[in-house]
């Protein structure tokens, strides 16, 4: 049972790490559906890029009501048997409504191994990007970056700011269904490519994560095998 203490705790917790990510780069949007006029952003204090962004988390969080915080750990989603996501919402892999009072924007995800995909409401074309498994064995790093940084742009083109998709698990089963999102076997090679396609895809203004960390191993069965290490 989690009490009123622990549960204030976790959402501090998840709130700044949230909140400093998005606080890190003041060029992402407040708002991306077409025809939609940005909210002019606000003056406080946690606007100052001059200040460490833990800092400037804990200065927005202050400001923060509960809701708000509650609507950054839960995401925009509905719950099953309502209506669909919330109207800003692009359709894409995710939704985390921002708070455009405080200069929170929107999270607006989407897929991006091979190029960018569940391209959303105002879907067209991106490019078709080698696997990760084939830009990798260029043992090419420069070229990685390169392979971020127009991920990077079309993701933005598109309308989204963040890009779920740098997967830095390594192979170690040929069956896999999901090597083909893998840079390598070898982690020495995973991490500096990986790392240098990150580089090129937050480059451009793209919130970029390491995604399927480690002993994601299989694809049938993954939400309930358990690996044990």
């Amino acid at each position: 049972m989690i009490n009123s203490s622990q549960c204030r705790f976790w959402l501090n917790r998840l709130g700044r790490m949230g909140i400093a990510a998005v606080l890190l780069n003041a060029a992402l949007p407040l708002a991306f559906a077409q025809g939609r006029v940005a909210t002019p952003a606000p003056t406080g204090p946690w606007m100052d890029k001059s200040l460490p962004p833990d800092r400037r988390a804990d200065l927005v969080m202050e400001q923060m009501t509960l809701d708000e915080k509650l609507s950054l750990v839960h995401g925009g989603n509905a719950p099953a048997g309502q209506p669909g996501p919330q109207p800003r919402a692009l359709g894409g892999a995710g939704f985390v409504p921002g708070v455009p009072r405080l200069g929170i924007p929107d999270l607006q995800m989407t897929d991006g191994t091979s190029g960018v995909a569940n391209t959303g409401r105002w879907a067209r074309y991106a490019t078709a990007l080698p696997s990760a498994l084939a830009a990798g064995a260029s043992w090419d790093a420069k070229l990685a970056y390169e392979f971020g940084a127009l991920l990077g742009k079309e993701t933005r083109e598109l309308g989204f700011n963040v890009s779920l998709g740098g997967t830095a698990n390594i192979i170690r089963e040929a069956r896999n269904g999901r090597n083909k999102e893998c840079w390598s076997e070898d982690p020495i090679a995973t991490g500096k490519l990986l790392g240098s396609m990150l580089k090129g895809l937050q480059d451009q203004t793209i919130i970029g994560d390491v995604n399927r960390y480690a002993v994601n191993d299989q694809e049938n069965g993954r939400q309930i095998y358990s690996a044990n290490l």
